[in-house]
């Protein structure tokens, strides 16, 4: 028995497994806490330095912020390490810290570095009230708070 389009086969089968490599090796490597870039927050955003607001109870809300760094090739490797490890973000929620996810994403088309803090809360996560929601940016200790007020719908 003769095979037919030998050649042709082989070249498939390599371009496939070419191919499944590349794309394994092209998509992004999760680290603990970091998506690159974030998903799509899904909700209202409260944003810590607008004013207060007032908000239902029954719908998703996520806190974000963070930071941008142009010309990100251009700056030395300490200031590129100074900006990835000394710039965070704290959030207090009536005095209790909570625990954020972090991710870091470079815009090669901008030459720009973006560090973010993140986190999201399901609809009917709130009881009805009142809430202090105090942000901290570090190094430079600059602080935000603000009251939300969760109400029912």
């Amino acid at each position: 028995m003769k095979m037919r389009n030998t050649g042709a086969f082989l070249t498939f089968l390599a371009m496939s497994l070419f191919l499944s490599t590349t794309i394994t090796f092209a998509a992004p490597k999760l680290g603990k806490g970091q998506t690159f870039p974030p998903p799509k927050l899904d909700g209202t955003r409260i944003d810590l330095t607008e004013s207060n607001v007032a908000l239902s109870t029954d719908a998703p809300t996520y806190v974000i912020h963070g930071w941008d760094l142009d010309s990100w090739k251009t700056r030395t490797k300490e200031e590129q390490i100074d900006f990835l490890e000394k710039n965070t973000f704290e959030l207090y929620i009536n005095g209790e810290r909570v625990e954020l996810r972090s991710w870091k994403h470079y815009y090669a088309d901008e030459d720009r570095m973006k560090t973010g803090f993140y986190v999201e809360f399901d609809a009917d996560h709130f009881e009805p009230g009142t809430y202090s929601f105090r942000g901290i940016w570090r190094p430079d200790n600059d602080k935000e708070t603000i009251i939300v007020k969760f109400q029912l719908p």
